[in-house]
């Protein structure tokens, strides 16, 4: 039980992660957020380019891994194996994950080619925006996924008599401080 507990831990660790740098990421890509802090962005603008790129990276890696099926891995697969042999999820159970593990699966392909094509591989043939358009994936859909994630976690976790988490607006608060503060400090 101490090995699944841990991996179910290692699990929330990642798609907090995830939703940690999605909030970064969507403040610095979002319409609003470029309206706010334009000069902001302008003036550090390798700043602001490397860490966009930095979190939109972990999370594709972060989200690619909670659905690999590596068996020596961490992943949604392998925790709900582990579940399944110590009894906390049965069939029944699993049948009533399953519309939302696969919903999750549909979004995390999407995923997939962004980590396949952009980030662990460069394609060389297609342009950012052009790979983006294959995947046919959106910012609410990467988000949609670290709620699913999280949906599926707080399943499991509650079946092994521990109590549901939450996404916390911490990181959201941070990063809007840290831009408010830099914007008042910046004078042209």
């Amino acid at each position: 039980m101490d090995k699944f507990l841990n991996n179910l831990e290692k699990l929330y660790r990642i798609t907090f992660d995830a939703r940690s740098n999605y909030e970064i990421w969507w403040i610095y890509i979002s319409k609003e957020g470029r309206k706010s802090y334009l000069k902001i962005y302008r003036h550090f603008k390798e700043f602001f380019e490397t860490t966009g790129y930095a979190h939109i990276s972990m999370i594709t890696v972060s989200l690619y891994k909670l659905f690999e099926t590596i068996d020596d891995t961490v992943n949604f697969k392998n925790i709900i194996k582990q579940a399944q042999e110590l009894g906390i999820i049965t069939d029944v159970d699993l049948e009533t994950l399953k519309p939302t593990l696969d919903k999750a699966k549909n979004i995390w392909i999407k995923v997939n080619q962004l980590r396949s094509y952009l980030f662990a591989h460069r394609v060389k043939d297609l342009t950012v925006e052009e790979i983006y358009d294959k995947a046919k994936i959106t910012p609410n859909q990467i988000r949609d996924l670290t709620d699913l994630s999280l949906e599926i976690l707080n399943f499991i976790a509650v079946k092994a008599g521990k109590k549901e988490r939450k996404f916390e607006d911490w990181t959201i608060r941070d990063t809007y401080r840290l831009l408010e503060t830099l914007k008042n400090s910046y004078s042209e």
